[in-house]
């Protein structure tokens, strides 16, 4: 292919092949993601997200980059395909991060919302994958306000969500749990790598029914 001055969308093919989204597939660099690991990519997650759902649902494509964000708010019926090379790492910035509201009468509503934060959140969706061989960093994001003076953002928090996929993916460094699900059902775990600090685990609240792990 030959690349001129007429032609600068060819560089970004030739570069970040992959960031070139074909139909169907929204890709983050196509809404401003750098993915520098040091400029916040938040609102380029997230408007590639919500472009995605208004047409439909598809796939929201991560290509190669390390991509610094506050907290994703995942759609219905969307794939977050991550591929490898790509992280998605937690910024510091704890005011960047929003949380699931369960509800008030439950024994998860008791406490404070801010255990309900997340890097990647998924609330009232359904039909929703994070897929790929890339990585979820949390960072080591922790709060010396959160319990036990250190709990910060989850990697992955699912609420009031169903039909649920998670697979071959790593959660690194999460600021709390890996992975956590809130009246959340028909969920399938296959392939994933928990590493580094946090606490490496998954855990279920509320009426949780894995479909395969």
């Amino acid at each position: 292919m030959k690349i001129g001055t007429s032609a600068p969308w060819a560089l970004a093919l030739v570069l970040f092949p992959s960031a070139w989204a074909a139909p169907g597939v929204f890709a983050v660099r196509q809404y401003g993601a750098v993915g520098d690991g040091r400029t916040l990519d938040t609102a380029a997650f997230n408007a590639a997200i919500a472009a995605c759902s208004a047409a439909g649902g598809g796939q929201v494509l991560v290509a190669p980059g390390r991509y610094l964000t506050g907290t994703i708010r995942l759609k219905s019926n969307i794939t977050l395909q991550v591929e490898a090379g790509a992280e998605i790492v937690g910024t510091p910035d704890l005011t960047q991060y929003q949380s699931f509201a369960p509800p008030k009468d439950t024994p998860m509503g008791a406490g404070s919302r801010d255990w309900h934060r997340a890097l990647v959140l998924g609330v009232d969706v359904e039909n929703v994958t994070i897929a790929g061989h890339g990585i979820i960093d949390g960072n080591k994001v922790f709060d010396a306000h959160g319990e036990e003076h250190m709990r910060g953002p989850h990697g992955i928090l699912f609420g009031n969500a169903r039909d649920i996929v998670l697979r071959d993916i790593t959660i690194r460094d999460a600021g709390n749990y890996a992975i956590l699900l809130e009246l959340t059902s028909g969920v399938e775990i296959r392939g994933i790598k928990v590493t580094g600090d946090g606490t490496a685990c998954i855990s279920a609240a509320g009426r949780t029914i894995p479909a395969a792990t």
